[in-house]
């Protein structure tokens, strides 16, 4: 086996690994009670966030019939976005370990991201219905939709660094 074979196969062993990864760090977060993630008191000594947070114009919102308040509750507005962010961020990067996972398949790269927001899709639906046997945790379709949303963000910003890369390579003149 020549030596561009074995970087190609330790390629490809990375890519799937990279998979794995961000599926093992979501079941991680998803088996986690509600409890276990509450970063409300720590968010609670970063007074001058909490103050800055409340200044900002009134935002509020329901969600898992919830309400959400900046200025009556600002720390559970923070926390509500941090973890809604964690959520757009895990599965953006799984989106992308996917797509890159399935490189070598021989599809075509749009079916390529097909076959991985597929994959995407049936991890969060699982995710969400597996948080609903976890004790003070809700399994929300409104999620999978937020899941998918991070998966379309990271993809885009891939797609553009793509064609810009594309872009910068070709000759000047």
């Amino acid at each position: 086996m020549g030596e561009s074979q074995k970087h190609e196969k330790l390629d490809i062993i990375l890519r799937y690994f990279a998979a794995l990864f961000c599926l093992t760090i979501i079941t991680y977060f998803s088996s986690q009670t509600f409890h276990a993630q509450d970063l409300r008191p720590e968010i609670r000594e970063h007074k001058t966030l909490v103050s800055e947070v409340r200044k900002l114009p009134e935002m509020r919102f329901t969600y898992s019939q919830k309400p959400t308040d900046n200025r009556k509750n600002p720390v559970d507005f923070i926390h509500f976005f941090i973890r809604k962010g964690a959520h757009m961020v895990l599965y953006g990067f799984l989106g992308l370990a996917l797509a890159l996972a399935l490189r070598n398949t021989g599809l075509p790269d749009w079916r390529r991201w097909m076959v991985a927001a597929g994959i995407l899709i049936v991890v969060a639906v699982l995710d969400e219905w597996h948080q609903t046997l976890v004790g003070d945790r809700t399994g929300m379709a409104k999620d999978v939709i937020l899941d998918f949303g991070g998966f379309l963000i990271f993809a885009s910003f891939a797609w553009i660094a793509s064609k810009a890369t594309a872009l910068l390579r070709r000759p000047f003149c």
